[in-house]
């Protein structure tokens, strides 16, 4: 099991089979760009429109730390200092939907691994690593508990990204990111007037409480 082979059973099946740990060899980052754009021009078709521009250089961040994460959550010799050098909290520059799309292109799995590595131990120094992901990238972390006061301004910008994080909110039933007054009035439209078809979010006390309507 290479990188390579890492991200093609992720992409393609959504389980993670997790190579050594160890340095990614330079020629396969080369190949894994490949395996990242193709699966990329497949999700684009499954997001709405309109869908932000690729940002190859953020899905390579993301995709080389995450398959690190995994390896940390597989072999757990390494240290919370080496941890914590070795899994950045956020990608260089500035953070626009490009880079949330981008970057959600495989942190979407974020969940699930949080998920493993919490069933492992209830106070695991990566997991609170990956928490910190979570905060950082909301649009990949909709359904965790415990993710407050996140930055949704790439949400903002993208009709598509607002659309696809709506989504997200109803299907994971995740009642916290409806404190986001703008977030809340796009899951009210997306319901239309059915909202008990949400009814996990509670989405009728929401309109009661605060005098909306869908």
């Amino acid at each position: 099991m290479d990188y390579c082979q890492f991200l093609e059973t992720l992409l393609g099946e959504g389980r993670a089979s997790v190579p050594d740990l160890g340095p990614i060899p330079p020629q396969q980052k080369s190949a894994a760009a490949e395996v990242l754009a193709r699966y990329e021009r497949l999700w684009r078709l499954e997001c709405p429109s309109p869908v932000p521009k690729y940002n190859p250089e953020a899905a390579s961040w993301a995709a080389e730390q995450f398959c690190l994460a995994c390896q940390f959550a597989i072999f757990r010799a390494v240290d919370e200092q080496a941890m914590h050098a070795a899994l950045a909290p956020s990608v260089d520059g500035r953070a626009g939907p490009e880079v949330h799309y981008s970057v959600d292109l495989v942190f979407r799995f974020l969940p699930d691994l949080v998920k493993f590595v919490h069933s492992a131990s209830s106070d695991d120094p990566l997991e609170k690593i990956l928490r910190g992901w979570a905060h950082n990238w909301p649009l990949s972390s909709v359904g965790m508990a415990g993710i407050e006061d996140t930055d949704l301004q790439a949400m903002y910008q993208s009709p598509g990204l607002m659309t696809l994080y709506v989504d997200r909110v109803i299907s994971q039933s995740d009642q916290s990111r409806l404190a986001d007054d703008l977030v809340r009035e796009h899951v009210l439209a997306a319901v239309g007037m059915y909202p008990e078809l949400a009814a996990n979010l509670a989405l009728i006390d929401y309109a009661t409480e605060n005098g909306e309507t869908a």
